[in-house]
């Protein structure tokens, strides 16, 4: 029914909404798969057709037959298989679309029949971007026992709290409501012994302002500021691969002002002129004298 791209819904400002909004109409008005013929990718391709509708005066009757049509579709569907099964499918997924199935999952209410032991399954075998669960609320407050320890256990994600408070903007995604200030030194900790810990990021954690809820302690300010300074040290050093040394030296009636010799990729001479250089020193004396 559909081509290789599919709808997505990314918001009114998005510079694809009006496009996506005419497509999701026409969509709409030519609907007509049966439960049968659906797979994963078309299911939440019909929920972000329901999103665009949602913001438009599309056909009120044809507008009000396809909801009614879609969202019984959508809940059948789901509520049919099971989670593992949903797995599968979600391996093969349209990646724009993955964000969007545990927000179909939260929206139709299917979080009342996942068992902790299925989330965890799940996320394991699926590699499940934490950040889409992060996303939902209801997912985070219910599995936050899951959760925590896939976030405290990984570095990087550290990044992600930062971001989120920190950010001048407004983060769509939220974390367990128990994680403690020790935890969350630990997580810093962490990152800031990581070898991958960014620069910025280290700078935020330097910066890290006591008004914050969330605490950071002084030493892990430190720490971070200490890493950062080595890192900038090094990328200073090491821009090129490896150190250069500089032999700076003053020679008299030099037959240039300034001469550079390499000598190897490691070692550089530059030779001033001493006395052009004495010349231009007494001039400059000079001048500020008669001033």
């Amino acid at each position: 029914m559909m081509g290789v791209e599919r709808i997505k819904y990314y918001g009114p400002e998005d510079l694809t909404y009006s496009s996506y909004l005419k497509d999701s109409e026409e969509f709409a008005k030519n609907f007509n798969m049966k439960l049968e013929e659906l797979n994963l990718d078309d299911l939440i391709e019909i929920y972000n057709v329901l999103k665009y509708l949602s913001k438009t005066s599309f056909r009120i009757n044809e507008c009000i037959d396809f909801k009614n049509t879609a969202n019984k579709l959508i809940r059948t569907y789901i509520f049919k298989k099971d989670f593992k099964q949903l797995g599968m499918e979600y391996k093969t997924l349209y990646v724009s679309y993955k964000e969007d199935f545990w927000e179909i999952i939260v929206n139709y209410r299917l979080t009342d029949k996942i068992s902790e032991t299925e989330l965890v399954s799940f996320i394991n075998d699926n590699e499940v971007f934490i950040l889409d669960l992060l996303k939902q609320k209801v997912i985070v407050d219910k599995f936050s026992g899951i959760i925590k320890p896939i976030l405290l256990n990984e570095p990087k994600y550290f990044e992600f709290f930062i971001t989120k408070y920190t950010s001048i903007n407004d983060v769509d995604y939220v974390f367990p409501k128990n994680i403690s200030d020790v935890e969350i030194n630990g997580w810093a900790d962490k990152y800031c012994d990581s070898t991958d810990a960014n620069p910025n990021y280290l700078q935020q954690i330097v910066e890290w302002s006591t008004k914050q809820n969330k605490k950071i302690n002084d030493q892990v300010r430190l720490k971070a500021k200490k890493v950062r300074d080595n890192q900038m040290e090094e990328n200073f050093d090491l821009s090129t691969g490896f150190n250069t040394y500089y032999d700076i030296r003053f020679v008299p009636n030099l037959a240039e002002h300034i001469k550079m010799e390499t000598i190897d990729s490691t070692h550089l001479k530059i030779y001033f002129d001493k006395t052009w250089l004495d010349d231009e020193t007494d001039t400059a004396v000079k001048d500020s004298i008669k001033l």
